[in-house]
């Protein structure tokens, strides 16, 4: 009889709870027919949950009950939860590896399924209840590839080069007869003439260029450094391991194993990214408010 394998890896991060963990238990033993006889067996159980903690350390276990006991925090962190069941434990000939991994090791995280065994339909069922399951309920979180990254940063710097080019003129001097750029010649003229209405309209000409270039600045200001900031940031954040850094990067969490501790700083985590999201807004909302002020009181 040949051996059907059946493979899959998540694109997307994974947010496990213990309902979660629960329901693929519950699966598996529906599945595979595991009676009480089985899973109390200590000496070779029919399903493993295999931890691994930040500090290096690691633990087996036949109940999935006792993940639920970690502290899950700092040092003691999970970084990997593998669920595995062994054919010749299971009495049904099919091997299953389900792995929950994050840690430093970028290119090694997310979530694996593998499902082999002899019998195709048995493989084909196991494989899709959990897969259905992974995909509704568990891999919900959008990674930001690096590829997408560099284009948001490639794409704003792009609207930054076209402010300046064409968007730091004052809306006042978009025709050449709105221009005043007066030279050397000119300032010697007004002074030597005695008529006052000359020397008045060159003044009003020379207030308004001047507050014309103000406006121009301003608006750069307001507009163009906040973003300048921001990017620098985002390169920063996303292509250095500074320390500094790290409060940044934890506003986003790509994988959550939603248990013990973690689950109040995950929850504390979402109030601050709301507030960071805020903030952005409201201070986008001034600066563009302040620019349309500025342009307002050149008119």
């Amino acid at each position: 009889m040949s051996t059907t394998k059946r493979e899959w890896k998540s694109d997307k991060g994974f947010f496990l709870t213990q309902e979660y963990i629960q329901e693929i238990y519950s699966i598996l033993v529906k599945r595979l027919s595991l009676d009480e006889d089985i899973l109390s067996d200590p000496s070779k159980p029919p399903l493993e949950f295999s931890i691994e903690r930040a500090n290096g350390s690691k633990s087996t276990l036949a109940n999935p009950n006792e993940i639920f006991d970690e502290k899950n925090i700092k040092g003691e962190k999970l970084t990997e939860l593998s669920i595995v069941s062994y054919g010749w434990r299971n009495k049904k000939d099919i091997d299953i590896r389900l792995t929950f991994r994050r840690n430093d090791l970028k290119f090694l995280n997310g979530t694996k399924f593998s499902v082999k065994g002899n019998d195709e339909d048995l493989v084909a069922l196991v494989f899709n209840d959990i897969k259905t399951l992974l995909d509704e309920h568990v891999n919900i979180i959008q990674n930001i590839n690096r590829p997408l990254k560099i284009g948001i940063i490639c794409f704003s710097a792009i609207l930054i080069i076209l402010w300046i080019l064409f968007g730091s003129s004052s809306p006042r001097k978009f025709s050449s007869d709105d221009t005043f750029e007066p030279s050397k010649q000119d300032f010697q003229e007004v002074l030597q003439t005695e008529d006052a209405n000359q020397k008045l309209d060159f003044l009003i000409k020379l207030e308004q260029n001047q507050k014309a270039t103000n406006e121009t600045t301003t608006s750069f200001v307001l507009l163009c450094v906040p973003i300048v900031l921001l990017i620098a940031i985002f390169i920063a954040v996303e292509f250095t391991d500074f320390e500094g850094w790290a409060f940044v990067k934890k506003l986003y969490m790509p994988n959550v194993l939603y248990m013990g501790q973690e689950v109040d700083y995950y929850n504390q985590l979402l109030k601050n990214r709301q507030n960071l999201i805020w903030s952005i807004i409201v201070a986008f909302i001034v600066g563009v408010a302040s620019s349309i002020f500025v342009w307002l009181l050149t008119l």
